[in-house]
């Protein structure tokens, strides 16, 4: 694959040199080229000849083996055909083999024949935390963005990276904790996806087992599950972690649970208002903050929950305001308005069937990107609810109970296309795959086995 490029290199650089408009798309190439392969994975040598003034035919030269074959609806063509900036391309295949691309045109200059690489960005990278020690770690998979089929790409050790954060904001930063080691960490990105370690800090507390992201890319955020601390941590222009601003507001609940003789931070995420979030299991609270210029957590407003009930994560409906909060011990989920004075929860509803008797803990919440959908795990049941979201007033509809396919199912996370779902099933290693249909509903696909993993990163 790589040979047929490299072979293609000088005649396209003496095309970008004769031809100003070629140079452009040369330079993507030569990029992609000194790129990890993960960058360039497929390579095709196409001939493209102009007939008369109606159309240009570009026929595949099938030369050398390649490691798949692509699904023509993930065909990237970097380049152009010379003196045209706008064409409507139609493929026409045999089987599952790309034959042949007609290029239309309102008129045609001149006849021109050249040749030149069309490239296929098939695979989207996915993260996977993990309960793994090195050699295991960080596991890397890629996933086929139309059949959302996953495959393991790499391993980046690290001991017990359970929860992984990615910066929306800076596609070249990774972060990740350790819950054993009481750490908290930053790791480069490449452009192929692969993680180079940039520093770890201590996490500010004791067990953390969650890590986020702010949205000025100058901070990240850890809950410190053991010790109840939440921390704040800078971030500097290369990705450097600088050590932890912490705070402990929490003083636990009165429900007599184990999980409540004490604070337990299980959540911290910037909420849509600009506020710091904070999800207190053990305090059956959510600590609202704002962030100063140095880090500081200052306090803002509370809100509380139900004594005994155990609030573990929190997700955010922008457009509507509301927030809405997972229970681990009363599997169910709680929401209001985090832009209120008072924060009084508006509603309340079970995530498990009314006649199920058995133990069950409330997990992953997310939220669909459009806004009209949530969904929640089930650890014990072994199940994913869904539900619906009415759009004037936030109130919470039970869709479907599914099986996740896995026992203890504790990440969950939807694909950025939201076409995909994958869960985790923490006791079994399986890693389990559905697609989202239009009414929100998910359809199983399915398991593969995937050791110890815990949180899933996109």
């Amino acid at each position: 694959m790589r040979n047929i490029a490299e072979r293609l290199r000088p005649f396209l650089r003496e095309m970008g040199a004769a031809t100003p408009e070629f140079e452009d798309f040369y330079c993507q190439f030569d990029d992609a080229l000194e790129a990890r392969p993960a960058v360039l994975p497929f390579v095709f040598v196409l001939q493209i000849t102009a007939f008369g003034s109606d159309c240009v035919g570009v026929q595949l030269i099938h030369s050398g083996d390649f490691e798949r074959k692509p699904s023509r609806s993930y065909i990237l063509m970097l380049g152009f055909v010379i003196g045209y900036t706008s064409l409507t391309l139609s493929t026409h295949s045999t089987g599952s083999s790309l034959s042949c691309i007609t290029i239309p045109s309102a008129v045609m200059q001149r006849a021109a024949v050249f040749f030149f690489v069309l490239a296929v960005a098939m695979a989207r990278n996915v993260y996977l935390g993990t309960y793994q020690s090195a050699p295991g770690g960080v596991m890397h998979l890629l996933q086929d963005e139309k059949t959302g089929e996953v495959t393991l790409k790499d391993v980046y050790p690290a001991i017990q990276p359970s929860a992984l954060a990615l910066d929306p904001h800076n596609s070249s930063r990774l972060y990740d904790l350790s819950e054993s080691k009481g750490t908290v960490g930053s790791w480069a990105k490449g452009s192929d996806g692969h993680l180079t370690r940039i520093n770890i800090v201590k996490s500010g507390g004791d067990g953390p087992c969650h890590i986020s992201t702010h949205s000025s890319g100058k901070w990240i955020f850890a809950a410190n599950y053991d010790s109840g601390h939440f921390a704040s941590f800078p971030v500097d222009a290369t990705g450097k972690l600088g050590q932890a601003n912490i705070v402990k507001p929490g003083k636990g609940s009165p429900s007599g649970k184990d999980n409540q003789e004490g604070p337990h931070a299980h959540m911290i995420v910037e909420a849509p208002n600009g506020l710091i979030a904070g999800v207190d299991l053990g305090s059956d609270a959510v600590f609202f903050w704002k962030l100063s210029s140095n880090g500081k957590l200052k306090l803002s407003k509370t809100w509380h929950a139900e004594v005994g009930t155990g609030p573990r994560h929190i997700v955010f409906h922008s457009k509507l305001q509301l927030a809405f909060v997972m229970s681990e011990n009363a599997n169910n989920i709680h929401s209001f308005n985090y832009n209120g004075t008072e924060l009084k929860t508006k509603q309340v509803i079970s995530t498990l069937p009314s006649d199920y008797k058995g133990a069950s803990h409330g997990a992953e919440l997310r939220i669909h990107p459009n806004g009209g959908f949530l969904y929640a795990t089930n650890r014990g049941h072994n199940s994913i609810a869904v539900f619906q979201i009415d759009q004037t007033n936030g109130h919470l509809t039970l869709l479907d109970i599914t099986s996740s396919h896995g026992d203890f199912p504790r990440g969950m996370n939807l694909d950025p296309s939201a076409r995909f779902l994958y869960v985790a099933g923490q006791n079994d290693n399986t890693f389990s795959t559905f697609t989202v249909q239009e009414d929100g509903k998910i359809q199983y696909q399915k398991t593969v086995k995937m050791e110890k993993v815990v949180d899933i990163a996109f």
